[in-house]
């Protein structure tokens, strides 16, 4: 087998290999996605409490953020929000509001801690609070493997063309080569026709 040909089967091979590996890393992140305390998972009910520390500045969020509030018909230019600790007497929360222009995807308000330790914050007509950036919120493995995911693909599909060409011209190398090989018998053949039309015709034998 050419080297060109076998190269082109391991492209295929690996190409065929890393889409398998980007569906997979793909349904993982799919799983793990609804298992994250953060708004921007899908199905997720907000955590009772986030820890926090003192002094700290924080995001409240919802999934789907201002505009998601704004189709409830709720006002987002102020938020009138309590924080709690341990089904404690609810204490008010100042925090500002994102507002209606904000660029923010599911962050409706900013807060600064008021207390170090794990903070239950709700808000009028907003509900319960994600507190995407608390300390006690784990990072976004979902995220990164969704990343994985796509440059895997990208890179698998990269390989599968590269395949597809290299077979591409293999192809057209055979087809040069069978034309070569056909040209070179058709010349053969008639040189030994016209060395047999030009051979002198030998004398009779005598015995």
């Amino acid at each position: 087998m050419p080297s060109t040909s076998r190269a082109s089967v391991a492209r295929a091979g690996a190409a065929v290999g890393l889409v398998i590996a980007a569906v997979l890393l793909g349904a993982l992140s799919r799983i793990l996605s609804g298992t994250e305390p953060h708004a921007y998972a899908k199905g997720v009910v907000a955590p009772n409490s986030a820890r926090v520390t003192l002094g700290q500045a924080y995001t409240l969020s919802v999934p789907g953020g201002v505009k998601a509030l704004q189709a409830r018909g709720v006002d987002v230019s102020s938020g009138q929000c309590d924080w709690s600790v341990d089904g404690s007497a609810s204490q008010a929360l100042p925090v500002a509001a994102a507002g209606e222009f904000t660029k923010a995807t599911n962050v409706v308000a900013t807060f600064i801690a008021p207390y170090t330790g794990d903070l239950h914050v709700t808000c009028l007509g907003w509900g319960p609070m994600f507190l995407d950036d608390a300390d006690s919120t784990p990072g976004d493995p979902a995220g990164w493997l969704l990343l994985l995911a796509t440059v895997t693909l990208t890179v698998g599909i990269a390989l599968a063309m590269a395949a597809l060409h290299s077979s591409g011209i293999d192809s057209e190398r055979a087809a040069r080569e069978d034309d070569d090989i056909e040209r070179l018998v058709h010349d053969v053949h008639v040189r030994s026709a016209d060395i047999e039309v030009t051979r002198p015709d030998g004398g009779d034998v005598v015995t």
